[in-house]
């Protein structure tokens, strides 16, 4: 089915900063917002939405509030995400039970936890999502300076596709010349949560695009196999890894990529390497539910369309 597009973000267009997941002080969330001003948007964030939960920025009911308040907000042009943390899962019921949606389609930025909104926007909606640093990651040091520049040239229009060279995985990415997909996933251990829920992912035919951070290698191992034994990979085009960071085990190994490689190898499908988006600080914007190609072999390589309508 046809992702519906979005439309390129102009100079004093007003941005609506949401809260699904977890909370930051607001300090930060003041110098975060002083640089999307930088560029030229118009952040608006009610404090209001940061108030005292043991685990979320705010009550479930009060998050999914403010969510689909932005959603339906008729002068704002994009929503993008405080931090991740946890808590969007929670708020993917009150979304699925929502009798109309929005006429026109929002950009919704983010990841991590964010994930779950990018399935349920994706797979439900069929609306394109932007993976792409939260608020807190536009401060000084958060992500490469060059990536940032990256985003908000895409933000603007300026950028019709984004292109990432891989590494292949095992010999189905060798062998593969050629395929056009769609580009879906997100944080790995986010998405294993929506196995067997009404948002069951739902990816035949699609490039799967998984991060992490903080997951031990045999945690990946376990969640990766969960997929496998559950079918998710069966009919998909290609898997596609992120970065996994913060790995390591008690002694000090980072034994991630040793996951990485055995899943490879009972893949069902071409799996490769090397995609700039995760936790670290090499985080490029990915647009989820956009068309892209992929090529294998020894010049790997992704191109993912931003998908943007110019005014």
């Amino acid at each position: 089915m046809t992702r519906k597009s979005w439309q390129a973000l102009q100079p004093g267009d007003l941005i609506d900063v949401v809260a699904p997941g977890s909370a930051i002080d607001l300090e930060t969330v003041k110098q975060s917002l002083e640089v999307l001003s930088s560029w030229g948007f118009v952040p608006r964030f009610e404090s209001s939405q940061i108030q005292p939960h043991p685990f979320c920025s705010n009550s479930h009911e009060n998050r999914f509030q403010y969510l689909k308040k932005a959603l339906f907000s008729k002068d704002s042009k994009a929503i993008w995400c405080l931090r991740g943390g946890y808590g969007s899962i929670h708020l993917i019921p009150a979304l699925e039970k929502l009798k109309t949606i929005p006429q026109k389609p929002k950009l919704v930025i983010g990841y991590s936890d964010i994930s779950s909104l990018h399935l349920f926007l994706n797979q439900k909606w069929k609306w394109m999502s932007l993976h792409a640093p939260l608020i807190e990651g536009l401060r000084s040091g958060r992500t490469e300076l060059q990536h940032l520049q990256e985003l908000k040239y895409v933000l603007l229009g300026n950028e019709k596709e984004v292109v990432q060279d891989l590494i292949p995985m095992n010999s189905k990415a060798q062998k593969l010349r050629w395929k056009k997909s769609q580009l879906v996933g997100g944080n790995l251990c986010t998405l294993q949560s929506h196995l067997g829920t009404g948002l069951h992912p739902r990816w035949k035919k699609k490039v799967i695009a998984f991060e992490d951070i903080g997951e031990r290698g045999y945690r990946i191992d376990r969640m990766l196999e969960h997929f496998r034994q559950a079918r998710v990979f069966d009919g998909c085009e290609a898997v596609v890894f992120g970065e996994f960071v913060g790995s390591q085990e008690k002694d000090g190994r980072d034994l991630s990529e040793v996951a990485l490689e055995e899943f490879a190898q009972k893949a069902p499908c071409p799996v490769f390497r090397g995609l700039e988006m995760g936790h670290g600080t090499r985080n490029r914007p990915w647009f989820f539910g956009s068309s892209l190609e992929i090529v294998g072999g020894s010049q790997a390589q992704i191109v993912v369309q931003t998908g943007v309508q110019n005014p």
